[in-house]
């Protein structure tokens, strides 16, 4: 398989996306932490700060596939990994990339699981609420049940 680069300006963007991907795995972890709580404003500032760093990710993957595109690659994170010289700085920059990547896809499935418990829970407690709320009994002044 042949050797490719990426160009330093790609790499840089890499390097910044390492860190948004940090903020996100923490974001993640803030999230986990208030749905476990049920601190709901820190869930709203969670949704605000992930929905920043996934436009900006958006915005990453259409300029590196244009990279790629440019280099007439077809996009691929294996084969980019297997094509790239072993110990190059763009190798180790990416390998980190798709190892944060990676953490963050596992923890925010992680948090769709609980997100997915809770609605359940509360659909279940609606549910409750509202077949008591269909059998509530009325009492007249002597104390009788109004049928």
């Amino acid at each position: 398989m042949s050797s490719i680069s990426l160009a330093p300006e790609v790499i840089s963007s890499i390097k910044i996306e390492i860190g948004n991907l940090q903020v996100f795995i923490d974001t993640l972890k803030k999230e986990e932490r208030a749905l476990i709580e049920g601190e709901i404003d820190d869930l709203q500032t969670c949704a605000t700060i992930k929905s920043k760093l996934i436009n900006n990710f958006t915005t990453f993957n259409l300029m590196f596939r244009e990279h790629m595109c440019d280099q007439g690659l077809e996009f691929d994170a294996i084969n980019l990994d297997n094509s790239l010289p072993d110990q190059s700085e763009s190798k180790v920059v990416w390998q980190e990339f798709i190892k944060f990547a990676s953490i963050a896809r596992e923890m925010n499935d992680s948090n769709r699981l609980i997100i997915s418990a809770l609605i359940h829970h509360n659909q279940c407690a609606f549910a409750a609420l509202h077949c008591a709320a269909e059998k509530i009994s009325i009492y007249d002044p002597k104390g009788q049940i109004y049928a």
